[in-house]
């Protein structure tokens, strides 16, 4: 199977207001129109990543929302893999689904839950 690559030049929707979206923004058909867009990598104006930064955010709630679309041959999660850089903590999900926890605690996650902190770069 071939593989599906997201770039750092890829644009994904965000919110950062500290709303509580509680699991509707997960769902596929959520209507994320409203939300601003920027390419990636979306970053706290005083992240110290190493990295291309292409779209600031402001600092402050503890919880950023984050989409993207794209095409996906697999027919699970779990043949996915997921590079990342990641500053604290996240969870991932295709489309509703959650396949993927970092520096995340067990359990149901919200938006007040809080990682521990860190610039997470995995190997590649």
């Amino acid at each position: 199977m071939a593989a599906t690559n997201l770039y750092l030049t890829n644009v994904w929707r965000y919110e950062q207001s500290g709303t509580d979206f509680g699991i509707a923004w997960r769902d596929p058909a959520y209507d994320d129109s409203a939300w601003p867009a920027g390419a990636a990598l979306l970053y706290a104006t005083t992240s110290s990543l190493q990295a291309p930064r292409n779209t600031p955010l402001t600092l402050g709630p503890t919880t950023y929302y984050f989409r993207t679309t794209f095409v996906y041959a697999g027919d699970t999660a779990s043949s996915l893999t997921l590079r990342h850089i990641i500053d604290d903590g996240a969870v991932a999900y295709l489309n509703g689904v959650e396949f993927f926890r970092y520096r995340m605690p067990a359990g149901v996650i919200t938006n007040g839950t809080r990682a521990s902190s860190g610039v997470g770069i995995p190997p590649l």
